[in-house]
C-alpha cells in the first residue's frame, strides 16, 4: 500500500472523516450506511474508553437528549453525522465565543443565514416567524412549538419583546447553555476524564480522585446504578491505553521477547517429553505427542508465566494513580517484579518446571557470548522500567498541591498519558477549527469556481454548488520524510492527531532490534567463516576457498540490514499513512461493503507482535540466504561454466531487446497516435511481426518476471503493514490467502476507535452531561447549533435523519413556507429522469451517492425556485406602482 496518495480537500476531506468518525462509533453486527449512532453505541464506547457504565435507558432518556438536535425524551435516540458534526463544535462556539475573533467567525454565519432566509445580510428582527423561516430553511420544521419558544428564550428574547438578530443573539443561543466547557482545557497537560469528572463522587467511587481536594458531587451520583465507574484493568489496557507511560509499555513488550529467549527458549523438558524407543506406538505417533508436549509447554510459558510477568511489571502505571495507600503497594509491587523478573535470574541458577536461569549451559563460546549480551541487555531494560516507577513512587508520595514548589515537577510528576492527551485535545481543536475554515472557504469558491444562482449570490446555494465542483480536487499527501518531520516536531499528534500506540512503537523497535542483529552477523560471521576448523569441516563436503565464505556472508549481510532497516524505516510512515487514509476517504468506511470484516474478532490482532519479529527477522534472513549464496556461487569455480552459460544467454537475449527498445521509440510516433494507428498498414505488419516473435521472446520474460516476484514477496514476508496481492487475487473460495495486512488496520481501528481526537470530544460531550445533565446542552441551545452546522455545512443535510414536518407546528409551518411551482416540479421531473439514467449506467453500487448528488442539486432547485418567485413579486409591484402612477397623472 502505496505511502503517498491522492486525497480529498477542503470540506471533501472533512465529510468522508466525519462519515468514518459515525463508522467507528458504531456497534451492533452491520454497519449502518446512515451514520446513525445510537444509545447502546454510547453505553459501549463510555464503557470500552472510560470504563463508565451507564443504563441504555438512561442514555437515550437523560444523556443524548439535548446534545444534538430537539431531540426529546421517550423518543428514539439516535444521531446523525450532522448532529455529531454540532456536537463537535460546542468546545469551538464556546471558545470563539469569548475571543476577540467573536464577532467575525459569529458575523459570517450569521450573514448566511440572513442571505438564505432573507435573499440579503440586510439585519432584521429575530421573532417567532423569523425562527420558524430558519427552521424550514434548513429542514428543522418538524419540532415541537415548545421548543421554538425556547429557542427564543435561549437567544434573549422574553416578555414577547423581539431583537435585532445580530451576531450578539447568535453567541447568546448557541453558547448560552454550555458554559461549563472551560476553554483552559485544552492546553493542561491532564487527561479528558480529570478534566470532566475528576472530583466527582462518581470519580470517588473508584478511589482515583485526590485526596486533597473537595469532593463535588454528579448530577447523577445518587441514581440507582444507572452510572457506575466499572473496573478496566487499565495496566494491561491495550486497547484504550489508560497506561499512565506507553514507553514504558512498549519496553515491556520487548523485555518479554528478550526475556523468554534468554530462560525459556532453550528450556528441555525431559520430564514431558516421551522416549520413542519406550513409546508403545509407532515414531509417527510418537513424534505427534512430544510436539503437542512442546506446544502446551510453550503455552504455559507464554500465555501462564509471562502474562503473570506482565501484569505485576506493569503495576502501577496506571494513569489513575493517585497519592493513596493502594497506589503506594501497587508501585512497590512493579518495581520488585522487574527486579525479580530481570536482574536476579542473571545472579542465580535456577531450573524450574517452565524456564531454565542456567546461561553458561551452552558449549559453543560465541553461543555463550550471546547469550551474555542478551541478558545484560536484558538487566539495562530492566533498569529503564524501574526509572520508571521510581517516577510514579514519586507522584503517589509527593502531594498534588506542592507541585508548584518543585522544579522537576512537570518531568517527574506529569504522567506521559497527560502530555499525550493534551496533544489529542489541541488535535481535535485544530481539526474543528480548520473544518469551519474550509466550509467558508467552499462558500467563497475557494476550491473551485464561485457560482452565481438567479443572478444573485445566495450563500446556500453557491456552498452546495462548491462542494459539488470540487468533488474531484485531489491533492498529494507527503511521504516517508516528511512524515519523520512531522513526528520530531510533534505536528502529527496536535495537529493531525494521529494516535501511535505502544505496541506499534513496541513492533517498530523489535524491527530495529532484528537490524542490529544482522549488523552484528555482519561482522561476526567472517570471523567465524575464517576460523581452520570450520574451514576443514566445510572442505569435507565442498572445495571452497576462504575468500569466497567471506564474500558471501558480507554481502548476504548487508543485504539482509538493507533489508530489515527499510522494513523498520517504513513502518511508522505506513501506519500512519493508513490512518489518514482511513479518515480522508481514501479508504471508504461508512459506505464500503468490505468496512465490516474490520469488525469482528478484534482478538486477531494479537498476533501482530510476534508477526513483526519473525517477519522482519525470516524476510532478512532469505535476502541473506539468496544474496550471499548467488555472491557464492558467481565466485566458486565448480559453478562458473554454468554461470558463464547463463550470462551468454542474457546477454544475447538483451542485445535485440535493447534494440528493438530504440526502434520502437522512433516508429511509435509515426504509425501510432493515442488508442489509433495514423498509418492502418505500417502498424498491422508492425504489429505482426513483433507479435510473432514474442512467442520467444516471453520465455526469459517470464523468467525474469518469476525471479522479480519472488524477490518481492521474499521481502513482503515482513511487510505485514500492506498487502502483497491485489484486491480479488488474495482469496480462494472465499479464503483469504494473507490476513496479516487486514489485522494490521484493523489495529489501526481499533485504536482510532478509542483515541481520534473527535472520538474524545464527543466522549467529553457525554461526560459533561453525565456531570450536569439538563444544566448542559439543552435542546434548544442544541438545536441553535445544529443551525449553525447546516448553515456553515449544508452539504451535511443530506444525513439528517429527522427533516421531515410531522409535528404539532406544521400548520404554522405551512402558512409561512412557499408552495412549490410548476417549473420546480418539471425541474425535479427531469433530475430525477437523469439520475436514473444514471444509475443504468453505473450500476446499482453507485445509486446511494447519486442519490446524495440529487439532493444536493434538488437543494440548488430549490434556490432557484425561490428566486424565480421573488423575482414574480418585484414584477407584479412595479407593474402595480406603475399602473398607480399612471392613475394618478
Amino acid at each position: 500500500m502505496p505511502i503517498i496518495f491522492e486525497k480529498p480537500i477542503g470540506s471533501h476531506a472533512d465529510t468522508k472523516e466525519l462519515e468514518y468518525i459515525a463508522a467507528l462509533h458504531q456497534t451492533g453486527p452491520t454497519i449502518r450506511r446512515d451514520g446513525s449512532v445510537n444509545a447502546e453505541d454510547v453505553v459501549h464506547f463510555l464503557a470500552s474508553r472510560h470504563g463508565i457504565k451507564v443504563d441504555t435507558d438512561f442514555a437515550k432518556k437523560q444523556l443524548m437528549p439535548g446534545l444534538a438536535g430537539s431531540m426529546v425524551d421517550g423518543e428514539e435516540a439516535v444521531f446523525d453525522i450532522a448532529e455529531l458534526a454540532s456536537i463537535l463544535m460546542i468546545s469551538y462556539l464556546r471558545k470563539i465565543g469569548e475571543s476577540n475573533n467573536c464577532e467575525k467567525k459569529f458575523g459570517e454565519v450569521l450573514n448566511i443565514i440572513l442571505t438564505d432566509v432573507n435573499g440579503s445580510t440586510k439585519p432584521c428582527v429575530l421573532d417567532r416567524r423569523m425562527l420558524i423561516q430558519i427552521l424550514n430553511k434548513y429542514g428543522e420544521g418538524d419540532i415541537d412549538p415548545a421548543v421554538i419558544d425556547e429557542m427564543l428564550h435561549a437567544a434573549g428574547i422574553t416578555d414577547g419583546k423581539d431583537l435585532q438578530f445580530d451576531y450578539n443573539v447568535l453567541v447568546e443561543a448557541t453558547t448560552g447553555d454550555i458554559q461549563q466547557i472551560r476553554n483552559e482545557w485544552e492546553g493542561s497537560r491532564s487527561t479528558h476524564y480529570n478534566d470532566v469528572l475528576d472530583g466527582t463522587t462518581l470519580d470517588a467511587y473508584l478511589g482515583d480522585n485526590d485526596s486533597d481536594e473537595e469532593t463535588a458531587e454528579c448530577k447523577f451520583d445518587h441514581d440507582k446504578g444507572e452510572v457506575q465507574r466499572i473496573f478496566t484493568a487499565p495496566t494491561i489496557d491495550m486497547v484504550a491505553e489508560n497506561f499512565r507511560s506507553k514507553t514504558f509499555v512498549a519496553i515491556l513488550l520487548i523485555l518479554v521477547l528478550l526475556t523468554f529467549y534468554n530462560y525459556a527458549f532453550d528450556y528441555k523438558a525431559e520430564w514431558a517429553v516421551q522416549d520413542c524407543d519406550t513409546f508403545p506406538g509407532s515414531q509417527f505417533s510418537c513424534d505427534v505427542v512430544n510436539s503437542l508436549i512442546i506446544w502446551l509447554l510453550i503455552f504455559l510459558q507464554l500465555s501462564v508465566f509471562f502474562s503473570t510477568f506482565f501484569i505485576l511489571t506493569s503495576a502501577g502505571n496506571s494513569v489513575y494513580l493517585d497519592h493513596d495507600i493502594l497506589s503506594l503497594c501497587s508501585t512497590l509491587v512493579g518495581i520488585a517484579s522487574v527486579f525479580v523478573f530481570t536482574v536476579l535470574p542473571y545472579f542465580l541458577d535456577v531450573n524450574l518446571a517452565l524456564v531454565n536461569t542456567n546461561h553458561r549451559w551452552r558449549e559453543d563460546q560465541a553461543l555463550r557470548s550471546g547469550d551474555e549480551f542478551m541478558r545484560i541487555f536484558g538487566i539495562v531494560l530492566g533498569a529503564v522500567l524501574i526509572f520508571f516507577q521510581l517516577k510514579s513512587l514519586l507522584f503517589v508520595i509527593i502531594p498534588k498541591k506542592r507541585w508548584s514548589q518543585l522544579a522537576f515537577a512537570e518531568f517527574f510528576l506529569t504522567s506521559e498519558m497527560c502530555n499525550a492527551e493534551r496533544d489529542t485535545k489541541r488535535a481535535a481543536a485544530y481539526k474543528v477549527e480548520k473544518m469551519v475554515e474550509n466550509a467558508l472557504l467552499t462558500h467563497e469558491g475557494h476550491f473551485t469556481k464561485k457560482h452565481d444562482v438567479g443572478g444573485r449570490q445566495k450563500s446556500r446555494s453557491n456552498a452546495l454548488l462548491n462542494f459539488q465542483g470540487a468533488a474531484d480536487h485531489r491533492e498529494r499527501t507527503i511521504g516517508v520524510f516528511p512524515i519523520f518531520r512531522k513526528i520530531a516536531d510533534g505536528s502529527i499528534f496536535y495537529e493531525d492527531g494521529v494516535w501511535i500506540h505502544s505496541r506499534l512503537y513496541a513492533m517498530n523497535v523489535i524491527q530495529w532490534v532484528v537490524t542490529l542483529f544482522y549488523i552484528l552477523v555482519s561482522i561476526v560471521l567472517p570471523t567465524i567463516v575464517t576460523d581452520h576448523q570450520f574451514l576443514e569441516e566445510i572442505e569435507k563436503y565442498i572445495k571452497v576457498s576462504e575468500g569466497q565464505l567471506i564474500a558471501g556472508s558480507i554481502c548476504g549481510g548487508i543485504a539482509a540490514v538493507l533489508t530489515s532497516g527499510g522494513l523498520a524505516t517504513i513502518w511508522l510512515p505506513s501506519s500512519i499513512s493508513t490512518i489518514q487514509k482511513f479518515r480522508c476517504g481514501a479508504i471508504e468506511s461508512l459506505y464500503n461493503k468490505d468496512f465490516q470484516r474490520y469488525r469482528v474478532a478484534p482478538d486477531l490482532t494479537t498476533l501482530l507482535y510476534g508477526a513483526t519479529f519473525f517477519g522482519a527477522w525470516t524476510s532478512s534472513f532469505c535476502i541473506y540466504l539468496l544474496v550471499g549464496g548467488l555472491i557464492f556461487l558467481l565466485s566458486w569455480e565448480i559453478f562458473q561454466p554454468i554461470l558463464l552459460e547463463l550470462l551468454a544467454l542474457l546477454v544475447g537475449f538483451l542485445i535485440p531487446l535493447i534494440v528493438k527498445m530504440l526502434f520502437l521509440i522512433f516508429v511509435r510516433k509515426r504509425l501510432f497516435d493515442g488508442f489509433f494507428r495514423s498509418r492502418p498498414a505500417g502498424g498491422n505488419l508492425l504489429l505482426l511481426i513483433f507479435e510473432c516473435w514474442a512467442l520467444g521472446l516471453t520465455v526469459l520474460s517470464i523468467l525474469i518476471r518469476l525471479v522479480k516476484l519472488a524477490l518481492v514477496a521474499v521481502f513482503y514476508v515482513g511487510r505485514i503493514d500492506t498487502p502483497l496481492f491485489a484486491p480479488g487475487a488474495g482469496s480462494i473460495f472465499c479464503i483469504q490467502l494473507d490476513t496479516f495486512p487486514i489485522q494490521f488496520e484493523k489495529d489501526l481501528l481499533l485504536h482510532d476507535a478509542h483515541r481520534h481526537p473527535y472520538m474524545e470530544r464527543l466522549g467529553v460531550m457525554y461526560m459533561m452531561k453525565i456531570r450536569y445533565g439538563k444544566n448542559f446542552a439543552n435542546r434548544a441551545g442544541s438545536t441553535w447549533r445544529l443551525v449553525f452546522t447546516l448553515a456553515l455545512m449544508p452539504w451535511l443535510q443530506r444525513y439528517r435523519l429527522h427533516d421531515k414536518i410531522t409535528s404539532d407546528n406544521e400548520e404554522e409551518a405551512k402558512q409561512i413556507a412557499q408552495k412549490p411551482t410548476d417549473q420546480d416540479q418539471i425541474d425535479t421531473q427531469k433530475l430525477m429522469t437523469y439520475v436514473k439514467e444514471l444509475e443504468k449506467i453505473v450500476g446499482e453500487d453507485k445509486k446511494t451517492r447519486l442519490r446524495n448528488e440529487m439532493n444536493i442539486s434538488s437543494s440548488c432547485l430549490s434556490e432557484e425556485k425561490d428566486q424565480r418567485e421573488k423575482k414574480d413579486d418585484e414584477e407584479i409591484k412595479s407593474k402595480e406602482q406603475t399602473e398607480s402612477s399612471q392613475k394618478a397623472s
